[in-house]
């Protein structure tokens, strides 16, 4: 299964993906998505995110 996504990077994290797909003899993202599909695993069990804070509900039972 594909899924296309969109990665955001800093110009550190730029070069450093860009000498390491050199390394693997990859297009860049090629490579990135090399090391997405055999790190997901891990990118999913270290990746925690909570709900962010929204209105509380409605207390129908309060209201007179």
């Amino acid at each position: 299964m594909e899924i296309e996504i969109k990665v955001s990077i800093t110009p550190q994290q730029y070069i450093r993906l860009d000498n390491m797909a050199s390394r693997m003899r990859r297009p860049m993202d090629k490579a990135l998505g090399w090391m997405v599909t055999h790190h997901m695993n891990s990118i999913l069990e270290n990746t925690h995110i909570s709900a962010p804070a929204g209105p509380k509900p409605i207390d129908w039972g309060a209201i007179e």
